[in-house]
């Protein structure tokens, strides 16, 4: 099983890819600096959580792994 830190390190580096593409989208469909960052922070929140969670329910499903 995955420990919860390699999870945290995963979480973590996968939503600096998020927040990075997340503002320069907004940015480029909103075309303002503060409704870009209100956004990708929400964003962050939510996402980061959800994504926490999920990791942690699929490393007690057994599918995948060789015996």
């Amino acid at each position: 099983m995955e420990s919860k830190r390699r999870t945290i390190a995963k979480t973590i580096s996968w939503r600096i890819v998020g927040i990075t593409t997340l503002f320069i989208a907004t940015y480029a469909v909103g075309g303002t600096i503060q409704m870009s960052i209100d956004l990708t922070i929400i964003n962050l929140t939510l996402i980061t959580a959800l994504y926490f969670f999920h990791e942690r329910v699929w490393a007690k499903i057994k599918y995948g792994y060789e015996d």
